[in-house]
């Protein structure tokens, strides 16, 4: 399965979701659920909806597209903190 992921962003000019349909759309794949995670990326990433998204939704196999990578992590060292949990989850 594919999941959208975007996190709030004041800053961004673009509609995320928008951009995550188009690049869906262009590559025939189907979206299981968009994530629109309400909080910033300044918030610990387990306490934000990407959180619910690794842990409780995607299964192993699923993928997650994100709008940029900037959704998924604030620096360097949250980054790789999410990303060692996508690595376990397999997703």
């Amino acid at each position: 399965m594919y999941y959208g992921y975007f996190s709030h962003d004041e800053a961004c000019k673009l509609n995320p979701s928008e951009g995550i349909l188009a690049y869906c759309n262009r590559h025939k794949l189907k979206l299981a659920q968009m994530v629109n995670d309400e909080v910033s990326n300044k918030v610990h990433w387990d306490k934000r909806a990407l959180f619910n998204l690794i842990v409780d939704t995607a299964k192993a196999g699923d993928t997650i597209i994100t709008f940029e990578a900037g959704n998924i992590a604030r620096s360097t060292l949250q980054f790789i903190v999410t990303g060692k949990q996508i690595g376990r989850a397999h997703v």
